[in-house]
């Protein structure tokens, strides 16, 4: 609620010219938040929650935001709840998943992020694993190009209805 564009933009200048730093993003902000700093710089990336069992972002104009100003999206927590929790909606997800992990050959976690990777935003996911068999997974999660009516199904089993 306190951002003064002209100090961020001064301090992201000095580190720009310092060579700590080549380009400015943010995290968690919103068009409104991005369009205030952007009265002074640039900002050329905005990384947000972004997940199937997390998808406002989706239809709050962030990712519409990072689509109309060529803004790179990132997803943080790209799994979503889906591994933590035993919730409704995961169960709906899991038993969708059951199906298409044998059509497309694929893992649970590759599916959830070809889910995010097929959003026009272009996003990309921020995988929170270090382990060398998980990120190759997770790599081969972009050769996945899943068909429309699968995206819209795991959407529904997520929201539990059908959406239009």
């Amino acid at each position: 609620p306190l951002m003064d564009p002209s100090e961020i933009a001064e301090a992201i200048d000095k580190l720009k010219i310092e060579g700590k730093i080549k380009q400015f993003g943010v995290s968690n902000f919103s068009p409104s938040q991005i369009q205030l700093i952007e009265k002074e710089i640039q900002v050329e990336a905005n990384q947000v929650e972004f997940s199937l069992s997390s998808n406002g972002v989706m239809n709050d104009g962030t990712l519409d935001d990072c689509v109309t100003f060529d803004r790179l999206a990132m997803s943080w927590s790209p799994l979503g709840s889906y591994f933590r929790e035993d919730s409704k909606a995961n169960l709906r997800i899991k038993t969708v998943l059951a199906d298409l992990t044998k059509k497309y050959g694929a893992t649970e976690d590759q599916l959830l992020l070809a889910w995010i990777l097929k959003h026009p935003s272009t996003i990309h996911p921020v995988v929170g694993t270090a382990t060398p068999q998980r990120l190759k997974l997770a790599m081969d999660a972009v050769e996945i190009d899943m068909e429309l009516q699968d995206w819209f199904i795991l959407l529904e089993a997520n929201k539990g209805h059908e959406v239009a």
